[in-house]
């Protein structure tokens, strides 16, 4: 299925700009440099003493090891890493905050460990724009990094057919860390490593397969970024608690001369997603307990469309794409500016529902004059829905040791190379209490304690407002979105919208034709996945 763009989503409302933009980096050009590490080496005495190590590299960034007794005996040898993207960012940085924050720190611990470790090469190699095909590709012929870099919110839909391909670290969890302190490695993780919602049905709950850095706690991964600045001048009151506060927001907004509200073909999909898991509470209830899962899989999604329990002409499915035709006034409408304007910083809209992973980079923006704050979407109302159910608001992300934001993933294959006993301590070095705690305090959301409010943790104001609407409402278990997501059934829901909100398409036609696409996709992925045991399939 093809993805459409911002532009192709919105264009018909008079609204548009760039869908997902991946870009491709080249590799820097290799010099050998001289790096200057301080290391602090656990001897009979603890002391301080300056090494110099040879790397290739473009710019190297100075980081005091922590203070460790190094395995023996010496590691040596060389390993691969299929990372987030390309390391390049990250080697020129000189010093300045660049890159996804959880990306960016784990980089640093593994910088770390191979100061520490000289007779070792580290090899990244960035993930190409088709991740999956390439990662099938390499599965099946036995090819892939001994290490595997793996996002929290991408589903292992990939390993589940193949799991026993991927390295089960249980048994290693069991025991000491020596980068650690704990009693075992797996006491190093502040929330555990036991999955048991976001992955468990890819991956099951007794296996151990991701292992990284992690938050101490959950946050959601969503929220609306404000300017406080033009609220306040448009009189308009922040948090919006219901829909009808939001759009009233919004109103305000217009009326003061403001465009209010920025949106893409993402973020789109993701208002549409936690619209429907409040609309289809019940069902989703219901799926889940005949599947006794706590999360969906492709599989369940299958079966629930093929079953007739999800269909896309359901009155409640509609009404959340009703609610969003009604928000396109409000949405921007210079679809002429180029494709990588940022719309929020040039003050040319209000609000912008956005990732946590770009809220370092808003608020520390040089350019930024303005103050900015967060808040997460409000519940829909009866004022505005008669479908509206009053339960509370969902959000996407995780609770639990998924919440690992810089999660590794290895291939058995690691142990017939050699390189097990390499990884292994790669993997012990930076999941050790102390480096997650380092790789913590330089996180954006912060790492909260385990128990604590964000009110607890952030006393400056500005700072709170920044980061209150990724935990307030509180991300917990109960409260993870379960929602439709599937690429091609919102790929079909996207494309559609375009002609319902500009009213070449009818609200019941569009789910017609959506429900069309949707069983014809669903026959498609049965006939894809000959793993699935359709005959043993639940009856609805």
């Amino acid at each position: 299925m093809k993805k459409i763009s911002r532009r192709q989503l919105l264009k018909g409302a008079g609204v548009a700009g760039t869908s997902a933009l991946l870009a491709a980096c080249v590799a820097p050009t290799p010099q050998i440099i001289k790096e200057t590490v301080p290391v602090e080496k656990v001897v009979e005495k603890t002391v301080k003493e300056t090494v110099v190590v040879e790397k290739v590299a473009t710019q190297v960034v100075e980081r005091v090891v922590t203070p460790t007794v190094a395995p023996k005996p010496e590691l040596k040898g060389k390993i691969s890493i299929q990372w987030w993207g390309d390391v390049k960012e990250f080697e020129e940085a000189k010093g300045k905050k660049v890159g996804m924050p959880a990306y960016r720190e784990a980089y640093l611990l593994i910088k770390e460990w191979m100061a520490a470790h000289p007779g070792v090469q580290v090899q990244f190699e960035p993930k190409p724009q088709d991740t999956k095909g390439l990662f099938q590709t390499q599965m099946v012929a036995g090819t892939l990094p001994d290490l595997i870099s793996w996002s929290v919110g991408v589903a292992p839909d990939v390993i589940a057919p193949n799991i026993d391909l991927f390295y089960d670290w249980a048994k290693e969890l069991k025991e000491k860390n020596p980068y650690g302190y704990m009693p075992t490695w797996e006491e190093e993780f502040p929330l555990g490593t036991k999955i048991t919602n976001l992955w468990a049905p890819w991956v099951g709950e007794s296996r151990r397969l991701f292992l990284g850095n992690t938050q101490t706690g959950g946050f959601g991964y969503t929220a609306h970024i404000y300017n406080a600045d033009m609220l306040k001048k448009a009189d308009a009151q922040v948090p919006p608690k219901t829909w009808s506060e939001l759009i009233a927001m919004c109103e305000k907004l217009l009326k003061a001369g403001f465009t209010p509200m920025f949106m893409q073909t993402m973020q789109f999909q993701w208002e549409v997603r936690v619209l429907c898991d409040q609309f289809l509470e019940l069902t989703f209830n219901q799926i889940l307990s005949a599947w006794n899962a706590q999360a969906f899989t492709q599989e369940i999604w299958a079966w629930a469309i093929k079953n007739g329990i999800v269909k896309a002409t359901d009155p409640r499915l509609l009404e959340a794409l009703r609610l969003m035709k009604d928000m396109v006034k409000f949405w921007i409408r210079d679809w002429t500016a180029p494709e990588n304007v940022n719309y929020f910083l040039l003050k040319r809209v209000a609000l912008q529902h956005d990732g946590f992973w770009n809220i370092e980079g808003i608020r520390d923006a040089p350019q930024r004059d303005f103050e900015v704050g967060t808040f997460y979407m409000p519940p829909v109302d009866k004022a505005v829905s008669e479908y509206a159910t009053g339960v509370a608001i969902r959000r996407l992300g995780t609770a639990e040791a998924g919440s690992s934001l810089a999660a590794y993933v290895a291939p058995m294959d690691i142990v017939k190379r050699g390189t097990y006993p390499l990884v292994k301590d790669l993997l012990q070095y930076v999941s050790a209490r102390k480096q997650n705690e380092k790789w913590c305090a330089a996180q954006t959301p912060p790492c909260l304690p385990p128990g604590k409010k964000l009110e607890d943790t952030l006393k400056d104001p500005k700072e709170l407002a920044v980061h209150y609407g990724f935990f307030n409402p509180e991300m917990t278990a109960a409260r993870m979105a379960r929602d439709i997501h599937w690429s091609g059934i919102m790929d079909v829901l996207s494309r559609l919208f375009v002609d319902y909100s500009v009213g070449k398409l009818g609200l019941e036609e569009y789910g017609k034709q959506m429900q069309d696409e949707w069983v014809r996709i669903t026959d498609k992925r049965i006939t894809d996945n000959p793993t699935w045991k359709v005959k043993e399939w639940p009856k609805p």
